[in-house]
């Protein structure tokens, strides 16, 4: 598995984080890649418990990068349906990715576990019934974002994938 796939698994940690919890990630399988070296597409099934009650995720992109620039952009290609309480899901991504030499550097961070080094924002889109809601993520670092549990999650599963 190349080492840029692996940015999915921080940007389902991020969709669960912050102040406002709508799930819970306990782990995240790929199941299919598109592409090689810098994957195109992918298909992953995630188990999660969804903390608010049924709701669907329309859309959700989360932007990769170092040094200010963004050299990696995930979003989910399909909606998304989520029930309450415990359950696997089957979510496909794309993955963008700017060949350049701030990629190698992203590359270099996650091999490090240098959550200082890598900053992401974004937005997810949810709608609950009648109602929808926009969510942004302003600029920030992985290290701002997540707790030091969620990291130790993300660095495991990088090493897990790594293999």
């Amino acid at each position: 598995m190349k080492r840029l796939l692996i940015i999915t698994l921080l940007f389902l940690a991020s969709c669960g984080s912050g102040n406002k919890n709508y799930f819970n990630i306990e782990n995240v399988e790929v199941t299919e890649v598109v592409g090689e070296e810098y994957p195109s597409a992918a298909v992953l099934n995630i188990t999660l418990n969804s903390s608010i009650g049924e709701f669907t995720l329309k859309s959700s992109r989360l932007r990769f990068g170092v040094e200010g620039r963004r050299q990696v952009v995930v979003t989910f290609t399909d909606k998304v349906k989520f029930r309450r309480g415990w359950q696997i899901v089957t979510v496909p991504i794309k993955i963008s990715v700017v060949h350049n030499s701030l990629t190698v550097k992203l590359q270099e961070a996650l091999a490090q576990h240098e959550s200082r080094a890598i900053e992401v924002d974004g937005e997810i889109k949810i709608r609950r019934g009648l109602f929808s809601k926009r969510e942004t993520l302003s600029p920030t670092t992985l290290d701002e974002l997540l707790t030091k549990e969620q990291m130790e999650l993300v660095w495991s599963m990088i090493d897990e994938n790594r293999k």
